[in-house]
């Protein structure tokens, strides 16, 4: 893989934020990745604190999280360097070493990974959970975590999917427009935990809930098991009813 392809963007990893900051945005993989909307003002906070002097080029605005970077990266679609780069001559991560690097963090989760990945797989757009922001770091009010002693921690990521829609211009012709639609939260936990109650699955998902967004209580909770293998099956729970669950 080289710099010269198109659709291959290039980023350098921060070990010290776990983000990669992107310095060359080419293609369209990049699209519905970084920080939402609402986690914009944590992360100009971040930015404005570490130093962002990068030798392969100027800092375009991005930041991915340790999830999005691999999967462009194991999509070969994104170089990634190491922060600070030893040398215009120092070599890129591979795939494989950065997961290694990112999942050397314990804050860091491979099964989250992987569902993350699992979702993308699946043409959908996984972003960190739009939980209300606190005031703590940026970087560890946003982490998703997976079960814990039978107890949910949180909603790992709001999932998106790109729909297409009629939109009347006029009485006579109707245009197609493409938007995004939440279309379910996801619960990320392993093969083998314990089962939660369906009470913390209703805890975690009303911690996601917006006062200001009511649509947010019509979005529907998954919960996806990552088996010993690495296949991934998505469950979705009926919080509102403790005696029904659908997968």
């Amino acid at each position: 893989m080289t710099s010269s392809c198109k659709n291959v963007s290039i980023g350098e990893y921060d070990p010290r934020t776990g983000l990669t900051h992107i310095t060359q945005q080419r293609g369209r993989l990049l699209f519905n990745m970084g920080p939402s909307v609402k986690k914009r003002q944590h992360h100009d906070l971040l930015v404005e604190a570490v130093d962002l002097t990068m030798s392969s080029g100027n800092y375009t605005g991005l930041s991915l999280y340790p999830e999005e970077a691999s999967y462009l990266s194991q999509q070969e679609a994104l170089i990634i360097y190491l922060m600070p780069r030893k040398g215009e001559d120092a070599p890129p991560l591979s795939a494989a070493t950065f997961d290694v690097m990112v999942l050397n963090d314990a804050h860091v989760s491979l099964a989250c990974m992987q569902v993350y990945a699992f979702l993308k797989d699946h043409r959908l757009h996984p972003r960190r959970c739009r939980r209300p922001l606190m005031q703590s770091s940026f970087i560890c009010d946003s982490i998703p975590c997976i079960m814990a002693n039978s107890e949910c921690r949180d909603v790992a990521f709001d999932v998106w999917k790109t729909m297409t829609c009629e939109s009347a211009e006029s009485a006579q012709r109707a245009k197609k427009r493409k938007m995004l639609m939440r279309v379910f939260k996801v619960i990320v936990c392993r093969f083998g935990d314990a089962l939660p109650s369906m009470r913390s699955l209703r805890n975690a998902a009303n911690s996601t809930i917006s006062h200001n967004d009511l649509a947010d209580n019509h979005v529907p909770l998954k919960v996806a098991v990552v088996h010993h293998d690495n296949t991934v099956l998505l469950f979705e729970v009926g919080t509102h009813d403790s005696n029904k669950t659908n997968k």
